[in-house]
C-alpha cells in the first residue's frame, strides 16, 4: 500500500513494481519505508473493494 502526501491510501501488488537493477540487483521487487515511487494509478471497475489500484510502480529515490 502506498501512502501518498495527502494521506491517500493505494493498493498495489508486489508485482506491480518494476525491475531494477540498480537497487534490486537480487531480482526480489520490495519497497523500503519512505522510498518515493512513481506508479500509473489505474481504475479497475467491477470491484467492491478497490477502485484504483497502482500499477508500474519504479523507484525514482531512495
Amino acid at each position: 500500500m502506498l501512502d501518498g502526501e495527502d494521506g491517500n491510501h493505494v493498493f498495489f501488488h508486489f508485482s506491480s513494481i518494476l525491475p531494477d537493477k540498480e537497487r534490486l540487483p537480487n531480482g526480489f521487487r520490495f519497497l523500503k519505508q519512505g522510498q518515493k515511487v512513481s506508479f500509473d494509478l489505474v481504475e479497475k471497475p467491477n470491484t467492491t473493494d478497490q477502485k484504483q489500484v497502482a500499477e508500474n510502480v519504479s523507484i525514482i529515490s531512495d
